[in-house]
């Protein structure tokens, strides 16, 4: 009997530490989460990033996947008056990032 419980309470313990709890990813939790990313990047602080502006938000093919769109304005260290535009896509999958992509110039739109 004494055997059985411990079996019980080692197959018990066992099966909790096993399984991974996903975590519940809004979608507006996903855009801060880019959005927080994007601003600590040294590609937004070493080009002298600002006007960061939601371009898109794409929910993915898993529960808690989405694609975050952004776009920012880059100022050229010698020329303050050239503005370039740098697009930025960050991939979340269970409130973590997956992939990101920064791309000067911008993204090709429809």
């Amino acid at each position: 009997m004494k055997k059985t419980i411990l079996i019980a309470i080692v197959l018990l313990t066992i099966l909790t530490g096993c399984t991974k709890e996903k975590m519940v990813t809004s979608k507006e939790q996903a855009k801060q989460i880019a959005k927080n990313y994007i601003e600590t990047s040294k590609e937004y602080k070493e080009t002298n990033g600002y006007h960061l502006e939601e371009i898109n938000t794409l929910k993915g093919e898993c529960d808690n996947c989405y694609t975050v769109q952004y776009e920012f304005r880059l100022r050229e260290e010698d020329n303050a008056t050239i503005t370039d535009v740098m697009d930025v896509e960050i991939q979340i999958k269970n409130g973590e990032i997956t992939k990101k992509k920064f791309m000067k110039g911008g993204f090709k739109r429809n």
